[in-house]
């Protein structure tokens, strides 16, 4: 071999260990030298971070429904598998388990609704509404959010205050209030209402404070009462509201009732609903409608 070949054969082997040596040399003296450092391993494992948030609270088929809002701020795709926890009262006392409606995945940087739920059975129902009547209204969840991510299983501690409110609550029984029929004695007019119980929980109705209006806006009587009687689960009741009925208002039905059989009179007021101690009045806002024969002595 020539001279300057053999030349060229030396300086291609030193660009090849330059290039193969060089990065190395480069690494260690970013390692300040320390082979140990340099041959370790370096691993930045992905962030995992979620926010929860309490959504709304609903009712559907006797299930007190629990939605939350998570958001996902990690870098990676988790999934809600199960639900270990319980409602507690403000004040500490139990109250019920709280279940997982079914597994939700929650995709990186997105959100999703995960729906939480409780059975309401007589226990149930029995401790909110105590809660209800010792003057509470807020509510914590406290328990275990199992979290799967990539093959691995993680328990993350869920500790929420939420409020209930009572006027939501009752509205799930969703009470109904007709009127039947009415009668007129000795002036008592007695109208007859039926109050109908759509829900599995039976309530008492302990009393109710009513009046009725002519079209002119005239009260002609008030009927109140703190009578008890029981309205049972499915099941309905009729209850006998008394009004007072003065000269004064006679004369008032008597100019409708000279222009027409009968007059349109508004029921206005509140009847007083009991659930395990707790009590509650719900408004009444309708029309009753009374014919001239109800009354003695206003026939034509």
């Amino acid at each position: 071999m020539s001279k300057s070949g053999l030349i060229i054969k030396v300086m291609v082997n030193i660009i090849f260990i330059l290039l193969f040596i060089g990065p190395l040399l480069y690494g260690l003296m970013n390692y300040n030298w320390n082979l140990n450092l340099f041959v370790k391993p370096s691993y930045s494992p992905p962030n995992v971070n979620f926010n929860t948030e309490l959504k709304e609270i609903n009712f559907i088929d006797n299930k007190l429904h629990i939605l939350l809002y998570i958001e996902n701020k990690g870098d990676i795709n988790i999934s809600i598998t199960y639900l270990n926890a319980s409602l507690y009262g403000s004040n500490g006392k139990y109250i019920t388990n709280i279940r997982l409606e079914k597994p939700v995945e929650i995709y990186s940087n997105s959100t999703e609704d995960v729906d939480l739920y409780i059975n309401l059975d007589s226990n149930a129902i029995r401790n909110i509404f105590e809660s209800f009547a010792e003057g509470f209204k807020k509510f914590v969840i406290k328990g275990i959010l199992g979290i799967k991510v990539f093959s691995s299983k993680v328990e993350y501690p869920l500790n929420m205050n939420i409020n209930i409110p009572r006027e939501t609550f009752i509205k799930y029984f969703k009470i109904g209030f007709s009127y039947q029929y009415a009668a007129y004695s000795n002036n008592i007019l007695s109208l007859y209402v039926n109050i109908s119980n759509p829900s599995q929980f039976k309530f008492n109705i302990s009393g109710w404070d009513l009046k009725l209006y002519t079209p002119d806006d005239y009260e002609i009587g008030r009927s109140i009462s703190k009578n008890i009687c029981s309205i049972p689960s499915y099941g309905s009741s009729i209850i006998r509201l008394n009004f007072t009925i003065s000269n004064e208002s006679i004369y008032h039905l008597l100019k409708y009732f000279i222009a027409s059989n009968s007059v349109d009179l508004s029921l206005k007021g509140y009847i007083t609903v009991s659930y395990y101690g707790y009590k509650s009045n719900i408004n009444i806002s309708m029309v009753i409608t009374l014919n001239r024969s109800i009354f003695t002595g206003l026939k034509k």
